[in-house]
């Protein structure tokens, strides 16, 4: 893997930032338990600085990680052709606002009438197929 491709992708990009974010907060955290174990700093900025990083870990996993999987997941699944209901509600949560465009779309077409119809005629012509193997097997 050259260098370019080692962070083509914005998911890479960020989760580099995220480690870069808890290596810092690590840094501090150790730095003022040294501090406090010398007798210069007090034990509730360890303890507010754990909380803070806790919450930080809390709000990535809550705002960022499960709607980035959620939305591969729906991708997937519209990549593999599940026909999926109308989504004029707001319970999708989107990368972006062009996402949100292209899902719809994708999501409207999928749901059309031709290829509705085509996935009926794929349902007829298998059970067709297998009428006329279970024809010929007997």
């Amino acid at each position: 893997m050259n260098k370019h491709e080692k962070f083509r992708y914005i998911s890479k990009r960020v989760a580099l930032i995220r480690r870069i974010f808890q290596c810092i907060f690590w840094a501090v955290i150790i730095i003022e338990l040294i501090l406090f174990l010398k007798g210069i700093g007090s034990i509730w900025s360890v303890v507010m600085l754990l909380l803070l990083f806790i919450a930080f870990n809390v709000i990535w996993w809550i705002w960022i990680v499960k709607p980035y999987k959620w939305c591969e997941v729906m991708s997937e699944r519209i990549l593999n052709g599940y026909v999926m209901k109308d989504s004029s509600d707001d319970d999708y949560l989107y990368l972006s606002p062009m996402n949100e465009l292209q899902t719809r779309k994708m999501i409207k077409v999928m749901n059309g009438p031709h290829v509705v119809d085509l996935n009926k005629r794929q349902a007829q012509y298998l059970a067709l197929q297998n009428q006329i193997q279970s024809a010929f097997s007997i």
